[in-house]
């Protein structure tokens, strides 16, 4: 009746179903009557700033009701300004009861005003919850950030949000690195400073993988640009160890863009193991400056020119066989006098005594 009916009767209805939170959510949602939606309305509004648990309440039972399509007048509840100026839902954010709701919110971001609000949000918990669901985006094949080739409304407030480039993350307040594939979303914005921010390793790591995934054409190519635009230093030095490495991306993007490590003493080793052939060939065409420098090599540089020349049928140096230990001769004479010297009760030779008498013991 309360639901479904209109005029007085229904109004009546609504009276008592909206003694609770859940039921006033339910009348906002799916209410004819507008009066009857109004009074809904003051109920929640009256329960969500009647104690520190109240805007947690309301919220969660607007969400039960609402569903994946928020009504109007769920939205103007949300947005309505708070006494200090915000929407109440982000100003409920800082309270004694706040709650997550940002990744909620973020579900509804093809309302018009809720894109809005996310276009311009300085809040928090609001850039943290953009951030997170970018990251879990890319993870997932580009889920809720792309529709086909075309950026989600999700995304394009990610976009268009000023405030995004400097939330806790970019500024230096997250560990360097912990979420690299933030720089994605640096890429996308255009702001290639803040890829400074990012260890290395990681950095190109995560673009790296971004570029070999299927995402949208404009993400694979920024990537792949970034890549090969690297400025001298240890993210191109990172970028040259995964070619090494065998990664298919990390080798066009060298090739492509002719890098080569800093140390001139890796040049051969790099286009070995890299697998640059026609420019190997043409630097050093009987392996001898692949020898020469080869007491330099790691553990897994050997690794690498084994796996590159085996897979090629190249021949690769002979791995040096590293010096014994070299010990000094006073520690060989202590060790040796410590374990010839006489031992009270024998000479561990069972039943001898120590002097060769029968039932002796030995320790």
């Amino acid at each position: 009746m309360a639901t479904d009916g209109e005029g007085r009767p229904a109004r009546l209805a609504a009276s008592v179903v909206c003694r609770q939170a859940r039921g006033a959510a339910r009348l906002l949602c799916r209410a004819r009557d507008e009066r009857v939606v109004r009074l809904a309305e003051a109920t929640l509004v009256e329960i969500w700033e009647s104690s520190d648990d109240g805007p947690k309440t309301v919220f969660y039972s607007l969400l039960e009701a609402s569903g994946a399509e928020p009504s109007p007048a769920v939205i103007r509840l949300l947005l309505a300004p708070a006494a200090d100026g915000t929407a109440r839902v982000v100003a409920a954010l800082d309270g004694c009861g706040r709650f997550a709701a940002g990744p909620h919110l973020l579900r509804w971001a093809a309302e018009p005003a809720i894109g809005d609000l996310l276009r311009v949000t300085d809040h928090p918990h609001l850039l943290e919850s953009m951030e997170d669901a970018f990251v879990d985006g890319l993870h997932d094949g580009g889920a809720g950030l792309w529709s086909g080739n075309e950026p989600t409304p999700l995304l394009r407030a990610m976009l268009d949000n000023p405030q995004l480039d400097e939330s806790p993350r970019w500024a230096g307040a997250w560990p360097a690195g912990a979420e690299s594939d933030l720089a994605v979303l640096a890429m996308l914005k255009g702001r290639r400073d803040l890829l400074e921010l990012y260890r290395p390793e990681w950095l190109v790591g995560s673009l790296l993988v971004t570029a070999g995934s299927r995402l949208p054409a404009v993400v694979i190519e920024g990537c792949r640009r970034v890549l090969r635009e690297l400025p001298a230093g240890p993210a191109r030095e990172r970028l040259c160890e995964w070619a090494m490495d065998g990664s298919a991306e990390a080798r066009a993007a060298v090739s492509e863009a002719g890098f080569v490590p800093a140390d001139p003493k890796r040049l051969a080793l790099f286009l070995f193991c890299s697998q640059q052939w026609e420019r190997y060939d043409e630097l050093d065409p009987h392996g001898a400056k692949l020898r020469k420098h080869k007491r330099s090599y790691s553990d897994a540089d050997w690794e690498r020119l084994s796996r590159a020349g085996f897979g090629n049928r190249r021949r690769v140096p002979r791995q040096p066989v590293p010096p014994q230990a070299w010990i000094p001769r006073a520690a060989v004479r202590v060790a040796e006098v410590t374990t010839t010297r006489y031992h009270p009760g024998g000479t561990a030779v069972s039943g001898s005594g120590g002097f060769g008498n029968p039932g002796g013991i030995s320790f």
